[in-house]
């Protein structure tokens, strides 16, 4: 199962912020915390929705430039 890469990503600041958080709030369970897996969900979205965007504008810039020679 590939993974994408901006999950990872997250996942490893998640796991680094913890590692920190652990001495400022033992108790603090960053992978339960619903403040901080909803900010880590909009996060996801915003990159999925991103690389959804560059992947269409990437799709269409091939479309676009055939369209001109076509006419010629």
């Amino acid at each position: 199962m590939r993974m994408p890469n901006e999950f990872i990503l997250i996942t490893k600041q998640l796991l680094y912020f913890d590692r920190y958080a652990k001495s400022l709030a033992p108790k603090l369970n960053v992978f339960t915390d619903p403040r901080l897996v909803l900010g880590m969900m909009q996060d996801i979205q915003k990159a999925r929705m991103q690389a959804d965007a560059k992947k269409a504008a990437a799709s269409a810039a091939p479309a676009a430039s055939a369209a001109p020679s076509a006419a010629n």
